[in-house]
């Protein structure tokens, strides 16, 4: 149960013949979680809940100077929440097997949420109509998140009461497994965090400042550059690895060539990202786990032949 009120002033002033709007304000939320799932008490299966609860008071404060009717800067300061996902709050467990990785999750109902204390300063200049360059660098410094601490160890004989049948049942048939094997056993936790800057470069420009045909083009350019570094624990609450923050690319960009006018349009877009982790500390003895660079190119066309009929590629 999520509770929730906010209060925000606006304002738009001169400050030495320089016009400044914003505002700033305050959200408190009150969260109460109640969980039920099944765990293991001497081999037997029992019906579990567990609850929690906790307050936050998130101020945040939003600043536009409007140095002229086509530059302004912005500038921003907040603390951030985000509630750990449902999947991971319920007190059960779930075995699986899949090749040779065999786990064994467990959720984690007295999970903080992720918190963060983010600045944003940004440029943008509209010097021309529908045309943008901007400039952003971004800090948040995360005071917690949550990341999965993993303990390897035979299922056989294990700290949380689960019995060798369950293993035996989730094996099956698959070759080299059993309750003397290794297993993974995972819990999220809560970790200190660490901290997280970048920055961003946009560009966005029809091409109207040509005559005829070339003037329905435009084009849309993004760079975005991150750096972070935070804590992953082991089970015992110790520092297991401190590196880049899971699901992050630190070099990412786009660029999108469009075509409009009455009747048709296309674009064509390239997208690229670096390569990035996706969970610390890794499976089978990996320090970490990640996903290769990519890069997405795409291409769609539309043709309207009339107001009810339309054609996409």
């Amino acid at each position: 149960d999520d509770t929730g009120a906010f209060l925000q002033l606006d304002f738009n002033v001169d400050l030495a013949g320089l016009p400044v709007r914003g505002n700033v304000g305050a959200r408190y939320v009150q969260t109460d979680v109640e969980a039920t799932g099944y765990s293991y008490v001497a081999g037997a299966p029992v019906k579990t809940t567990a609850k929690n609860d906790y307050a936050k008071l998130l101020p945040s404060i939003n600043l536009v100077a409007d140095f002229r009717d086509d530059f302004l800067v912005r500038l921003a300061y907040s603390e951030v929440m985000t509630r750990p996902g449902l999947g991971s709050l319920a007190p059960s467990t779930t075995i699986s097997v899949s090749g040779n990785n065999r786990t064994v999750p467990s959720g984690n109902t007295n999970l903080d949420p992720y918190e963060a204390d983010a600045y944003d300063l940004s440029f943008e200049w509209y010097f021309a109509e529908e045309a943008l360059l901007s400039l952003a660098f971004f800090y948040k410094d995360i005071g917690t998140f949550v990341s999965t601490a993993r303990d390897t160890r035979p299922f056989t004989g294990n700290p949380y009461g689960l019995p060798d049948e369950l293993a035996i049942a989730a094996c099956g048939t698959v070759p080299g497994c059993s309750p003397s094997a290794d297993w993974v056993f995972t819990v999220p936790n809560n970790t200190p965090g660490g901290d997280l800057k970048g920055l961003e470069a946009s560009y966005q420009q029809p091409f109207s400042f040509f005559d005829g045909f070339l003037s329905n083009f435009g084009l849309m350019l993004n760079y975005t550059y991150v750096s972070s570094e935070v804590d992953y624990l082991n089970a015992d609450g110790s520092v297991a690895l401190r590196t880049d923050l899971t699901g992050l690319s630190q070099n990412a960009y786009n660029a999108t060539l469009y075509y409009e006018d009455d009747r048709f349009s296309s674009r064509i877009s390239g997208a690229y990202r670096d390569e990035y982790l996706t969970t610390v500390p890794g499976r089978n003895g990996s320090d970490v786990e990640g996903t290769a660079a990519t890069f997405n190119l795409d291409f769609s066309a539309t043709w309207t032949y009339s107001e009810s009929l339309q054609f996409t590629f």
